[in-house]
């Protein structure tokens, strides 16, 4: 497989360094074409995300929607009918998942690279400093981790 990944920050796009290519998403080459797509952007920023892969995938192509939003994302019906594209939605995990990452992430080299994409630790006592966490985590433009001391 080739991996490219799509961002609109250098910074962020240069820790993708197991990607076969990177490209700022206001400098994608015109004959970029994908079978399968992943957009995992999420808020504000998702529906051109998703427009913008509409236009680059090949016909019958896969995107994978991980990116939460809370607001309502319009897209490109009419191209996702031309092209008979697949939409699927993933935003859960069960039992087995946490498991898994967990197990993943005992791992020191996994570890390592996640460091570089957290930002912020909060510690939550109660339910106010949650709320405070996810109010400072707004502006945050890497991970904030919660430590959960309840």
């Amino acid at each position: 497989a080739k991996i490219i990944v799509v961002g609109r920050d250098y910074i962020k796009l240069s820790l993708f360094t197991f990607a076969n290519e990177t490209y700022l998403d206001t400098d994608l080459p015109k004959q970029l074409a994908v079978d399968h797509a992943f957009e995992c952007t999420g808020g504000q920023g998702c529906e051109e995300a998703i427009n913008q892969i509409i236009s680059t995938i090949r016909p019958e192509g896969c995107i994978m929607l991980i990116g939460v939003s809370e607001t309502k994302v319009p897209i490109l019906t009419r191209d996702v009918l031309e092209k008979g594209l697949t939409l699927v939605g993933c935003s859960r995990s069960g039992r087995q998942d946490f498991e898994k990452a967990v197990q993943v992430l005992s791992q020191s080299s996994v570890q390592n690279r996640m460091k570089l994409i957290i930002s912020q630790v909060k510690d939550i006592h109660c339910v106010s400093d949650i709320n405070a966490a996810f109010e400072a985590d707004i502006n945050n433009p890497y991970k904030t981790v919660l430590k959960w001391q309840v």
